[in-house]
């Protein structure tokens, strides 16, 4: 559905090149949520606005559905923009229009007969949920319900692709929650292509189904949400995934010499069965859990603990057997020093 290919991005600042995305390779398929996460700097506004040609690749190929737009002349660029909405993080609404007169601007500007457009706008604010409100304007709206009309807006000429940069960073907790479930829910009626930028972890667990890392301008992870944060390869992944909590060895006492401390990971069903109990049954090896939590990333399950193995040296090998049998990735870790899974 999008595809990037070697895209850098040069700008000129105090008269030299600075490069800011260098060498970008991106295959987002159709259907998906796609989250690209980075720090601040990383380049992560550039990268998608590079993706609608807002900004100009200075070198490489941007695909969308199949057409090349970096070969584009400007009237064709112009009418595939419109098969892209965006938006934005500080809502960028019309003060002087009313919630539903700033959702038929883009349908103003693309030329749609009065009353179709009448009829889109009033679709799309019972869709995000502010039909009551069509007659407000901006300045009596709240951030959450500004955000609301600008995705409204975006979603008007009826897009493939919705491009979100940093679309719930002026937003409370809660308010933000509402806006992902919004997506999310957007993206299975209408299975729209979206692509969220953001620096918050939770906003990729939450509604991703694969990420990106950026960092100074380069790809450093990529995959499945749960292969890339569960199993973090690159250091700027795992202080990302320290937002996450959850087991960590580095603030656990000592173990007595006769236990094994394991890092276990189970994802998908596996997380939700009583595997502990099962190799407790099976060894009589007993398993102290020490640290641990069960969580889901978007609708996927997954379970991390830190445990104790007590009992035989030849039954602990079997437990750790079971457990790998059973769907867990299991690394032995040292008390006070962590350890990657393996």
């Amino acid at each position: 559905m999008i595809e990037l290919d070697g895209v850098s991005k040069d700008f000129t600042i105090g008269g030299r090149a600075v490069r800011v995305l260098d060498g970008i390779d991106l295959n987002i398929p159709k259907g998906t949520i796609y989250g690209i996460i980075g720090h601040s700097g990383a380049g992560k506004s550039t990268l998608v606005r590079c993706i609608n040609l807002l900004e100009r690749p200075t070198s490489g190929r941007v695909t969308v559905n199949g057409k090349d737009l970096t070969n584009l002349d400007p009237r064709k660029l112009q009418s595939e923009r419109q098969k892209i909405g965006m938006v934005f993080q500080h809502f960028n609404l019309l003060s002087s229009r009313t919630a539903a007169e700033n959702i038929e601007f883009p349908l103003e500007l693309a030329g749609w007969p009065k009353e179709r457009r009448r009829r889109r706008v009033e679709e799309l604010l019972r869709l995000v949920g502010l039909w009551e409100l069509r007659d407000q304007y901006p300045s009596k709206l709240s951030g959450g319900q500004k955000q609301r009309v600008g995705i409204a807006r975006a979603l008007a000429p009826q897009p493939e692709v919705l491009l979100c940069d940093e679309a719930t960073s002026a937003l409370d907790p809660q308010t933000t929650d509402s806006i992902l479930e919004l997506l999310a829910s957007i993206n299975r009626s209408l299975g729209l292509t979206m692509v969220v930028i953001t620096h918050e972890m939770h906003v990729v667990t939450a509604i991703c189904d694969r990420v990106a890392v950026l960092h100074q301008g380069r790809i450093v992870e990529e995959g499945r949400v749960v292969d890339v944060f569960l199993r973090p390869k690159h250091p700027v992944t795992t202080e990302f995934v320290r937002q996450m909590g959850g087991a960590d060895t580095d603030d656990l006492p000592g173990v007595p010499q006769d236990e094994q401390l394991l890092r276990c990971l189970f994802v998908g069903d596996s997380a939700l069965r009583p595997v502990f109990s099962e190799v407790t049954e099976e060894t009589g090896v007993h398993v102290r859990i020490l640290q641990g939590s069960v969580d889901r990333m978007k609708t996927i399950p997954y379970g991390r603990f830190i445990v104790a193995l007590v009992g035989p040296e030849e039954a602990k090998q079997r437990a750790i057997q079971i457990l790998q049998d059973r769907g867990a990735w299991v690394k032995e870790v040292n008390s006070g020093g962590s350890g990657a899974m393996g």
